[in-house]
């Protein structure tokens, strides 16, 4: 890679997360994917067959719902349960109106492993 390639904002986050000993601690952030580095992002955007809860990349949605209202509530629960990350909402237009940060969800069971 010569001096100037574009880094993508998510190889410099996953970089971030390496220790100077070389441990790796991206699951410790419970904001990204411990396998990619990359950030948890979901977006919500229209269609014409109702509100679409996206992962950025991805084929196909992840959930599609008739109200913008559900879909939000259903992406903010998919982030919640893959331990957090950022939830864009897209208006009718495509431009991001609203951006938000949801945390972790809570296990309800305290068992261990």
């Amino acid at each position: 890679m010569g001096p100037d390639a574009l880094v993508a904002p998510w190889d410099l986050i996953a970089l971030s997360w390496f220790l100077q000993d070389g441990q790796h601690r991206a699951s410790d952030s419970g904001n990204g994917c411990a396998m990619t580095g990359r950030p948890n992002t979901r977006d919500v955007s229209k269609r014409d067959d109702g509100w679409a809860v996206t992962k950025p990349g991805a084929e196909r949605a992840s959930a599609l719902l008739p109200t913008q209202a559900a879909a939000v509530a259903r992406a903010k629960e998919i982030l919640a349960n893959e331990g957090g990350g950022e939830l864009r909402v897209r208006g009718k237009n495509g431009q991001v109106r609203e951006q938000n940060t949801v945390p972790p969800g809570r296990d309800p069971k305290k068992s261990k492993g």
